[in-house]
């Protein structure tokens, strides 16, 4: 279950940055 978490976490750092990404077009 520990791969789940690091995915989970993976998906929410990826999340953060695509967000960067967009406020900053």
């Amino acid at each position: 279950m520990e791969m789940v978490k690091e995915a989970k976490e993976l998906a929410k750092i990826l999340g953060a940055m695509i967000k960067n990404k967009e406020s900053q077009i």
